[in-house]
């Protein structure tokens, strides 16, 4: 039996994920949908990137804060 010897998956698949949230904010597609989804996986992402904690606590509170504002008139 061969073991895997590559990198994991899974923070891979949480940095996509996140990357596609920004974009959609970013263009201002489903912004409260969006917005609730980035304040629910970048606290996630700072348990698997516990060196720069602040940049996945600036990104939860922005998702967050987008969520409650909403894309505008």
């Amino acid at each position: 039996m061969a073991l895997r010897s590559g990198p994991p998956i899974g923070p891979t698949v949480l940095n996509v994920l996140v990357g596609v949230l920004e974009i959609l904010l970013l263009v201002g597609l489903w912004t409260p949908v969006a917005g609730t989804l980035l304040a629910v996986v970048a606290p996630l992402s700072v348990v698997l990137h516990p060196a720069d904690p602040w940049n996945c606590i600036f990104l939860g509170a922005l998702g967050a804060a987008l969520a409650l504002v909403g894309p505008g008139a």
